[in-house]
C-alpha cells in the first residue's frame, strides 16, 4: 500500500551552479512522490524552488522558476499530470531547497 503525501514534503537537492540537472538522489526522491500521485490520481502539488543566498536577486528568481519546471518536467515523464502540478520558483533561500506543497 502507498501512503498518502504528507502536507509538505522537503528535497535538498544538489544543483551544480546555474545549473538546472537533477541529481540521481533528487530523483529517486521524486520517483517515490511520483508513485504517491499515480496512486492518489486527485492531489495535485506545487513545487517551490529556492536557490542559495549566492548571486543576484533576479538570476536566482529565474534559476529557481527554471529548476521547479525541470521538477515538473521529471515528474510528468514518471506519469503525472501536467496539471496537477503548479512550478514555482521562489529565488534566494538560505539553500538548495525543493518544496512539495500537497494542494
Amino acid at each position: 500500500t502507498v501512503a498518502p503525501l504528507e502536507p509538505k514534503t522537503t528535497i535538498t537537492p544538489m544543483f551544480k551552479p546555474g545549473k538546472t540537472v537533477l541529481d540521481d538522489a533528487t530523483k529517486s526522491r521524486l520517483d517515490e512522490i511520483a508513485s504517491v500521485l499515480m496512486t492518489y490520481k486527485d492531489v495535485g502539488i506545487e513545487v517551490a524552488v529556492y536557490t542559495d543566498p549566492t548571486g543576484g536577486e533576479q538570476i536566482n528568481l529565474v534559476l529557481s522558476q527554471k529548476r521547479a519546471d525541470a521538477v515538473k518536467d521529471y515528474l510528468v515523464s514518471k506519469g503525472v499530470e501536467a496539471a496537477r502540478v503548479t512550478a514555482v520558483g521562489k529565488g534566494k533561500g538560505t539553500g538548495h531547497l525543493i518544496e512539495i506543497n500537497r494542494m
